[in-house]
């Protein structure tokens, strides 16, 4: 999960397991500073002995799990190996000095306004390249309860031009033709003002939201359901 934005509405539940085993909890990458902490050895511990380690602990990890039958045991030995496989693939994945001067351009990642979320698109579709099956982008920030003309502005420019680089990126390499992209929000909001700030804030509309999804056939876009604003 790349998080960008201020604030994180409804926190880690974006992209926990829910009612899964968690084995299938999502992996938070930080949204300053290095996304994944930790991704060298210590000192005097090379990657054989961190393996032989893995591998004893998955051993008597395993025996546990064969009389308890504890799936949260199989999430544990899962755990540690998507650690494992992040120390050793995870430098590459975050080196972008490979990435064209132009590809790092069309992102907007040497822009201020769209440089946090520019580079977590590039990092997504870094991730597809990569095999990861689940991507996710979560761009706070949309929260607009006054000024929404500057906020929703501000907002854009953070976010269009990235979006617009993963999904040309994600086609030109032939990525699109077994990745589907879900883009949405957490629910309906309007142009219109709230009483209490009028001209300047936006209603919230919880029964409805507007989603769109992109691409796996190659359909023209379509609509799937109306909402009549005037009755919320």
């Amino acid at each position: 999960m790349l998080p960008s934005g201020a604030g994180t509405s409804a926190g880690a539940d974006n992209y926990s397991n829910g009612f899964l085993p968690s084995t299938y909890a999502g992996t938070i990458f930080r949204d300053s500073g290095d996304p994944i902490l930790y991704l060298s050895n210590p000192s005097g511990i090379s990657n054989a002995s961190q393996r032989a380690r893995l591998d004893a602990i998955r051993e008597i990890n395993e025996e546990h799990f064969e009389q308890t039958g504890d799936l949260e045991i199989a999430s544990r030995i899962h755990s540690y190996e998507l650690a494992y496989r992040m120390q050793t693939y995870g430098p590459e994945l975050l080196d972008f000095s490979k990435e064209s001067p132009a590809t790092i351009e069309s992102y907007g990642i040497n822009e201020k306004d769209s440089r946090q979320f520019g580079t977590n698109c590039l990092l997504a579709r870094r991730l597809v390249e990569r095999g990861v099956r689940f991507t996710m982008l979560m761009h706070a920030s949309w929260d607009h309860h006054s000024q929404i003309n500057k906020g929703l502005e501000r907002q854009c420019k953070a976010t269009d031009k990235s979006t617009a680089a993963l999904l040309t990126d994600l086609k030109q390499r032939g990525l699109l033709k077994d990745t589907l992209v879900v883009w949405g929000g957490e629910f309906g909001r309007t142009p219109m003002s709230e009483i209490r700030r009028p001209d300047e804030a936006d209603n919230a509309r919880p029964g409805s939201s507007s989603q769109w999804l992109h691409n796996l056939d190659g359909r023209r876009g379509s609509e799937a359901g109306h909402r009549d604003w005037s009755n919320g």
